[in-house]
């Protein structure tokens, strides 16, 4: 197939999906809300942010396709029965693994072109002198989720699924222990310890990120079953006569940060996400039986190194 009747396919496959599938249209929606975000840490107050958001969804949506055509160009190839394995694992270590089997020594997001992308950052570069490091993020990340969904798309076409978990494996109480729990677009946890009712997740970012720190925070999940609680309420000094009923079982989630790299909205919608998880896993009916503290580090902590 040529290289422009490629392209045309891609755009109207996702054309038709988003015209017919809620779920695509939820993703792409919560994906541009979240790059939109951090986009507009470079928008000076005032600035006309109606007219700039117009421009920068169409923007995305060109990275969008322009990463699914890529990836649809990838799948064309010959020996591309091995793929197989790798489609079946899950989702978040698929993600995880996209920018490095994909990219070839050509930079990723220097594969996009095109008028209207050119147009768009020339026209922010004009205004924003400090935008540079923001498109480049922005453009990689909005490439590699198109080239994601597409590989989700090659899964289902193969009639493939995600593997289970091993029967050996503890199923985790945040997520599956085996995948990359991806919180936000651009970071996810992965698990460190799980037994039964406590786990410990590290933090990290995407691979898209360049350089990355190998590690950018700690996330502790406890979990007190409904009957442990009734106890507690029934025998510590603290809830006597209160007459509290425990109704669900309860969690508490502790994150601490090595550093506050969230703004106030990206934060809100990481602690969302965690008790979404959490409460679509057990059935947890009231928010309030999920528990979640951020602890940032402050510059001169203590962490305490026990001696040898």
């Amino acid at each position: 197939m040529e290289q422009q009747a490629r392209y045309e396919k891609c755009l109207n496959e996702l054309t038709e999906e988003l015209n017919n599938s809620d779920e695509f249209k939820l993703i792409i929606n919560n994906n541009f809300e979240y790059y939109r975000e951090k986009f507009f840490q470079i928008v000076r107050p005032g600035a006309d942010r109606k007219e700039i958001t117009e421009a920068f969804f169409s923007y995305y949506q060109e990275l969008f396709l322009e990463g699914y055509f890529l990836v649809d160009e990838y799948l064309s190839l010959d020996n591309i029965e091995a793929m197989d394995g790798f489609l079946q694992q899950p989702e978040g270590i698929i993600k995880e693994q996209l920018h490095h089997i994909l990219n070839d020594g050509e930079p990723l997001d220097e594969l996009a072109s095109g008028e209207m992308l050119e147009s768009f950052e020339g026209m922010i570069m004009e205004q924003y002198e400090a935008a540079g490091s923001i498109l480049h993020i922005v453009r990689l990340d909005c490439m590699m989720l198109g080239a994601l969904h597409r590989f989700k798309k090659e899964r289902d076409s193969r009639s493939l699924s995600e593997t289970p978990m091993k029967e050996s494996s503890i199923s985790g109480l945040l997520h599956r222990t085996d995948d990359f729990f991806f919180v936000l677009p651009d970071y996810y946890f992965s698990s460190l310890y799980s037994e039964g009712n406590s786990e410990v997740w590290s933090l990290h970012e995407w691979a898209t990120h360049e350089p990355r720190k190998d590690y950018l925070g700690t996330l502790n999940v406890q979990r007190f079953t409904k009957e442990a609680v009734q106890s507690m309420f029934e025998s510590y000094p603290r809830y006597h006569q209160q007459g509290l009923t425990a109704e669900e079982d309860q969690f508490l989630l502790t994150l601490t940060l090595e550093e506050n790299i969230f703004g106030d909205w990206a934060l809100s919608n990481l602690c969302d996400r965690l008790v979404n998880s959490i409460k679509n896993r057990f059935t947890i009916k009231d928010s309030d039986n999920v528990l979640v503290r951020i602890a940032p580090l402050q510059e001169g902590s203590l962490i305490y190194t026990p001696p040898k």
